[in-house]
């Protein structure tokens, strides 16, 4: 059955609404499954008793908890795509970054998450996890205040086919949200041999990896560039006007 986190890596935020009723109707569906239980087990006893009146008895009510433990978890599965479904629009729309609205002040941002880890020229960058992976969660700002929003992701790997991996994974998660992108490409800045591997390449400079979605609310687009040796992932979040 779908979970109600099963949305994507802090893309978008599961109603509490919606998470509340699912824990009532999973606390109801616990007590119907050990009715049906009791139930089941008051049957074998009295089979074993020979009092077949009372297991027949017991069989029925088995079998009507388990029709309502059925129905139960209907409900639950029910709530859950529903809280999915809202959780995807809301996400479409890109009202902030990290829950922080656009347009906002620098001082919104460190009242709300405390001093960053790194300040320069004015983007605030706070050290955090996303996706599963280290990263750097960035705020950049304009002169109507937060513009846009990159994750900077710090995962070291000791071979370029793992960063691949990592971009692949987090692109399945994007889709789950926004669709399927608008491109998903690999740009190379050299002849590209037939057979050849990306993350080499990408390693090199050679080639980059870009991604992008465009929903009604903003853009968001990811990249996988390197050179020298070095790979670097960026997740980049922007609404469609600042």
């Amino acid at each position: 059955m779908p979970s109600l986190s099963d949305v994507g890596p802090r893309f978008v935020t599961v109603p509490e609404a919606a998470l509340k009723e699912a824990r009532v109707i999973a606390q109801r569906c616990g007590r119907i499954r050990s009715e049906a239980l009791r139930a089941q087990a008051e049957a074998a006893a009295s089979h074993e008793r020979g009092d077949m009146m009372k297991a027949t008895t017991a069989e029925q009510k088995m079998q009507s908890a388990q029709r309502r433990y059925k129905s139960c978890l209907a409900d639950v599965e029910r709530v859950a795509k529903e809280a999915i479904a809202e959780s995807r629009r809301e996400a479409m729309k890109i009202k902030a970054f990290e829950g922080i609205p656009w347009g906002a002040p620098p001082d919104t941002v460190q009242s709300s998450l405390g001093d960053p880890a790194v300040k320069q020229d004015g983007t605030l960058c706070y050290r955090e996890e996303t996706a599963g992976l280290p990263a750097y969660a960035c705020f950049y700002f304009e002169k109507n205040g937060l513009s846009h929003g990159r994750y900077i992701f710090l995962q070291q790997h000791d071979t370029p086919s793992a960063y691949v991996q990592d971009f692949n994974r987090i692109a399945d998660d994007l889709a789950a949200v926004y669709g399927m992108p608008v491109y998903d490409e690999e740009q190379w800045a050299r002849p590209y041999e037939e057979g050849e591997k990306p993350g080499p390449a990408i390693a090199t400079g050679e080639c980059t990896r870009v991604a992008q979605w465009k929903t009604p609310g903003g853009r968001v687009a990811m990249q996988l560039r390197g050179g020298n040796g070095a790979i670097t992932q960026v997740l980049e979040i922007e609404p469609t006007s600042k």
